[in-house]
């Protein structure tokens, strides 16, 4: 990498054609770090060649902190199973039952009522459907794993052993055994492939299209590329030249409209609408839940909706409570 300098700045040696024949060598991973080399032809170091000096610039990765505790996911999907969306609706109404009996007795603020809600539902799920847990490789099988740290064992057994023929024969062992881990692992991986294939096939049968969008995300990956540039006749555009002119040919249709021909008039007048300034109802709450999408990440709070849905019974009668409070007193929880 040669940097644009003057010529006596990369002259390392004072010869008659002025060489440069000194350099300074860095690993390609730091290539991006070095932002500059130079001579310097004032450093009296009494040789022929001058002195050569370069400008890094470290650019740290963050170091990970393994022992802090990532935030955790509820496994919702297990709500799906009717035992477990069944225990978990028993629970949680019996939580409820029992809070409302506390709160006759105790502080009785919204914001007291609200951390409760948060408690039980956290707390309930976190019992019954547990939080799910994160595999990088799902389709390796127990036998491969264990075929893993046998290699491993090799591994440390061809770095350990000083004989030359001891380790002419682990080393073997190494290589047939990595052999067979590898033959495993694809044997594994497409075994997983056509049960996940199998699996969208079933989504497909009962509709459930969300599954097939996520199974199929997980297999094929997402794509990256943008969409192709079209004519106006519909024509995909391959050059560059052409694209960039079409999109000066779009921008100037887009932005410069012609002056309206009418004059504008002002607003025109609405009669006021008959809102109902009442709390929200039941029946209101109970379809604002419904209308929640599924599979969507928890807010702060940390509740799903695919908790409220397991028993809208139970949320609509707390939350009609709650909201019927922060209606009345202008005041909502700071969260």
């Amino acid at each position: 990498m040669v940097f644009n300098r003057q010529r006596v700045w990369l002259n390392t040696m004072e010869t008659g054609d002025q060489e440069m024949i000194d350099h300074i060598i860095i690993n390609g991973k730091w290539r991006r770090s070095l932002l500059d080399t130079r001579a310097f032809r004032e450093a009296d170091v009494n040789r022929d060649h001058h002195l050569i000096i370069a400008k890094l610039q470290l650019k740290l990765k963050k170091v990970p902190d393994n022992n802090k505790p990532g935030r955790k996911i509820l496994n919702v999907n297990r709500l799906k199973e009717p035992e477990i969306k069944q225990k978990f609706v028993i629970k949680l109404r019996n939580r409820f039952r029992v809070l409302e009996e506390i709160d006759q007795t105790e502080d009785n603020s919204i914001e007291k009522k609200w951390e409760n809600i948060k408690e039980v539902y956290q707390n309930t799920s976190e019992k019954v459907i547990g939080f799910r847990k994160s595999d990088n490789k799902p389709w390796l099988t127990k036998d491969t794993l264990k075929a893993i740290d046998e290699r491993a064992k090799l591994k440390e057994k061809v770095l350990s052993t000083r004989s030359s023929r001891l380790k002419e024969q682990t080393q073997k062992e190494y290589a047939e055994k990595d052999k067979e881990l590898k033959k495993r692992a694809r044997k594994d991986k497409r075994n997983h492939l056509e049960e996940r294939a199998e699996e969208a096939e079933k989504a497909v049968a009962r509709g459930d299209l969300s599954s097939v969008y996520k199974i199929t995300k997980e297999l094929c990956g997402q794509s990256k590329q943008p969409p192709p540039v079209k004519d106006k006749n519909g024509k995909i555009i391959t050059t560059e030249r052409k694209q960039a002119a079409r999109w000066v040919e779009h921008f100037k249709a887009v932005l410069n409209r012609p002056e309206p021909k009418n004059e504008f008039q002002g607003a025109p007048q609405f009669e006021d609408l008959d809102i109902s300034n009442d709390p929200p109802s039941k029946e209101e709450i109970t379809k604002a839940i419904k209308s929640m999408k599924s599979g969507k990440a928890a807010c702060i709070d940390g509740i799903q909706a695919e908790l409220l849905k397991a028993d809208i019974n139970t949320p609509t009668v707390i939350l009609h409570d709650l909201f019927k409070d922060i209606w009345e007193e202008n005041k909502i929880p700071d969260d």
